[in-house]
Formats: C-alpha cells, sequence, structure tokens
C-alpha cells in the first residue's frame, strides 16, 4: 500500500496546462474514512464525466486503507495516503500544498455534483475568470438552494431579517424561522454586529439580495454575486481560489489557533471566522452553486 511519498498516477491526469480545451484549475478531494462516501461522490463525477477537463485531479487519504486505494484504481485517479489523521485545517494544508495549479478546487469526500458537467466547467470557468481579474478572492460553490445537511444559513438569516421576496428555487424544506418583524428588528438592534455578519447569508434565499443589501452585495451578472467578508463567513465546503490566497488563509489559521476545535485539531473555519476576516473585506463569490453535502458513512 502507498504511504504519504508514493503516488499511483493515471495517465488520464497528467499535468497539460497547454491544452486548450482543458480548465485551468487542480481538483483536491480530501477523505478520511469514508469509501462509501467517496465512492459515491466518485461515481458521480464520472457518471457525468466531469473530471475531464481537469489537468489534476487528486485524491488525499488521511488513515489510507486497503479500500482507498481500490477506489482510487477504480476511478483511475491519483492518490496520495498517509497513515495518520492530521485534521481538516492541516489536510487542508497538505491538499493545497501537493497541487500544481495556481486555481485550487478543494473538495471534500461528502460533496457530490448536482448539476450536469458542461454547466459545471462553464460555472469555474467563469468563476477563474474573476478570480484572475482580481474581482473576486474566494469563490463559493455549494449549492444555493440545495446544500442539504449541515447548513443553515436561511435559518439563522431568517431569524434576524424579514424575506422579501423568497427566490422561488429555494427547497420547501428549507428551515427558516417565523420570528415577528419587531422580534427581529430587536435583534439587529441589540446585536448589530451579529446583524451585519449574516447579511451575506440573504443570497441563500432572497430573491435580489443585492436590492436589499447593496453596500454589501453587488449582482455581477445573472445568478452571480459578490459579498464582502464582512457579511459572509469563510467555508471549507467547496471552494474555488488561487493557492497563493488558499496558503494565506491557512497561514493566518495557523498563527492564530482556536479553543474550539474538532476532535482535538484544528479546523480552519473556526479561526477565519473571527474580525480579522469581516476587517479585510475580502470579496467573495457566489453563484447557485454545483454541489450539495451527502455523508453516507456514518
Amino acid at each position: 500500500m502507498n504511504t504519504e511519498k508514493e503516488l499511483v498516477k493515471s495517465p488520464n491526469n497528467v499535468w497539460a496546462p497547454h491544452m486548450s480545451d482543458q480548465v485551468p484549475v487542480s481538483v483536491g478531494i480530501l477523505s478520511y474514512k469514508a469509501h462509501k462516501t467517496i465512492d459515491a461522490t466518485l461515481h458521480a463525477y464520472t457518471q457525468k464525466n466531469f473530471l475531464k477537463p481537469f489537468p489534476e485531479v487528486k485524491l488525499f487519504f488521511q488513515c489510507v486503507s486497503d479500500e482507498d486505494v481500490k477506489i482510487s484504481q477504480k476511478y483511475d485517479l491519483e492518490y496520495m495516503g498517509r497513515p495518520d489523521n492530521i485534521g481538516i485545517q492541516d489536510g487542508m494544508r497538505w491538499v493545497v500544498e501537493n497541487l500544481k495549479s495556481d486555481y485550487i478546487l478543494y473538495l471534500e469526500n461528502d460533496c457530490p455534483l448536482i448539476t450536469d458537467a458542461e454547466t459545471a466547467q462553464r460555472e469555474i470557468r467563469r468563476a477563474v475568470s474573476y478570480l484572475a481579474q482580481n474581482k473576486i478572492d474566494v469563490m463559493r460553490l455549494r449549492s444555493r438552494f440545495s446544500p442539504e445537511a449541515g447548513l443553515s444559513t436561511q435559518l439563522k438569516y431568517t431569524k434576524v431579517y424579514p424575506v422579501v421576496c423568497q427566490d422561488s428555487r429555494v427547497e420547501q424544506r428549507t428551515e427558516v424561522s417565523h420570528r415577528p418583524n419587531w422580534f427581529r428588528h430587536l435583534c439587529r438592534f441589540a446585536r448589530m454586529g451579529l446583524a451585519v455578519r449574516i447579511i451575506g447569508h440573504s443570497v441563500y434565499i432572497e430573491k435580489d439580495p443585492e436590492k436589499k443589501h447593496p453596500r454589501y452585495i453587488q449582482k455581477m451578472e445573472e445568478d452571480f454575486y459578490i459579498v464582502d467578508s464582512c457579511a459572509l463567513n469563510w467555508t471549507n465546503q467547496s471552494i474555488l481560489t488561487t493557492k497563493k490566497f488558499f496558503l494565506e488563509m491557512l497561514d493566518y489559521a495557523d498563527a492564530h489557533p482556536c479553543r474550539r476545535t474538532v476532535n482535538g485539531m484544528q479546523d480552519m473555519e473556526k479561526p477565519l471566522n473571527c474580525r480579522w476576516w469581516r476587517n479585510q473585506h475580502f470579496k467573495i463569490g457566489v453563484s447557485c452553486g454545483l454541489f450539495t453535502h451527502k455523508r453516507l458513512d456514518r
């Protein structure tokens, strides 16, 4: 079985930036003891032919097992494996430092694609264009309307703000708050800092969030928004950014560990969800999204 320093290389994923039909993005997928989940996710990718345009696609297995190796071979993908679990934050650095492109699409084992490949590749090319022009610093690619488990942005937002006009694409089962408007107003007055921090969540439920919050949200084109980081937090889930920016965020997180950990290890979301992040006024791209969240191993 391969160790961290040994790679299984696939001829279908050779680095070839000169090929004009390729998307200039390296894809890194982090996994930890989730064989059913990563297999289902990769099946969704390959069934839709999603990975073909990327010059580099690599799996990263923590506590790598024979089953992990078999899965990488099943889908003919390059992988790196290590015998230990280094947690989310250090795992993310491991991924980013071992990818070649200036643009990194970071995914985890439970991020299946829910659009067709053509839509996904068009969306990723558009995001790369915005990154290259310095119009955004990071792109969120988790689905706005079908995020599945673990995303409670609509509930958080509606606890503080009434919805002017809900986007028709928001799933009916999405959990929202039914607090009276006078109570929401009181919440905004009592916790003004919190009220600003969750304004960006409006893109996940409002039809025209840029009209309600023009100071913090800019609509660039159809279903593409730029949100100020003072109003939207960093997320680990399904993101596209430059390698340089990713490493800078990791450096900050490493230098400012959080007391709240995941199984005793750092999780990048926690140290970055802070005043420093909000004060940088980073530009976060948000579109309809491409990936959802679905974990099968428990």
